[in-house]
């Protein structure tokens, strides 16, 4: 039987008024939501599931799309790892859910790690639907950064190895992944 340990990492988190997210509901409540990443670990892999926010989203203490209270990044990251005892450079494989800049920042840090990530995803990272492009919800420098890493694009389901299965569930983006 091969068994994970699985660790939920807090990479920080957005302040969002509700009615943002529920329009014309409860336009005077706000949600603290947390940016999350989720570390998989069987005693050979480990293997993480997003990458965090990334430094430049964040200016002066608030997201610079919605000017909205926010904290996160690298240091966050960081430090997350730090204190579920793993260094960024003992990740073997990063699994991104998508390529939004809230989730697929601060790759630079896992050196060793092959990012695995859907071919639609790749593709609406270059030429983002006119929403994506409105919301500035990808990092363009994320382009070269992917362009020179050991990336694996893939499309549909797989396996990534026993007990971790990825799902394309496209819905928030075209190549969104789904992993259980």
């Amino acid at each position: 039987m091969n068994l994970w340990k699985i660790t939920v990492l807090y990479y920080g988190e957005v302040t969002v008024p509700k009615g943002l997210l529920t329009p014309n509901l409860d336009p005077d409540v706000f949600i603290v939501s947390p940016y999350l990443g989720f570390l998989l670990q069987n005693g050979k892999h480990n293997v993480l599931v997003d990458t965090g926010i990334s430094d430049e989203f964040i200016v002066d203490g608030k997201t610079f799309w919605g000017n909205l209270p926010a904290r996160g990044g690298r240091a966050f990251v960081e430090k997350a790892l730090a204190d579920a005892g793993v260094n960024p450079l003992e990740i073997d494989t990063v699994l991104f859910t998508h390529l939004h800049n809230d989730h697929a920042a601060n790759t630079s840090i896992f050196k060793n790690a092959r990012l695995i990530f859907q071919k639609n995803e790749w593709a609406n990272l270059l030429d983002p639907l006119p929403i994506n492009r409105v919301r500035k919800e990808y990092d363009p420098a994320l382009i070269d950064a992917l362009k020179s890493a050991n990336c694996v694009k893939v499309h549909g389901d797989f396996e990534l190895m026993k007990g971790i299965r990825c799902f394309l569930t496209p819905g928030h983006t075209p190549g969104c992944m789904s992993v259980a």
